[in-house]
């Protein structure tokens, strides 16, 4: 993986996606807080949905 070239333990590839996703999510969050179009709103609805995809995976103990 990408990751594990940088050093990151692969352990820890599937938590950090998840990190990130919720970043993303939060951005569509607060733009959508600014200027509520469809685009925005199907943005996080799919980031949400690999979110809760990725937190399933997790709990499960999968973690790479």
């Amino acid at each position: 993986m990408l990751l594990a070239g940088c050093g990151v333990d692969p352990a820890l590839t599937r938590i950090l996606l998840a990190l990130d996703l919720l970043h993303a999510g939060r951005r569509y969050a607060a733009d959508l807080d600014l200027v509520p179009v469809p685009a925005v709103e199907a943005r996080l609805a799919w980031v949400l949905r690999l979110l809760t995809g990725q937190t399933d995976l997790i709990e499960r103990g999968v973690l790479a």
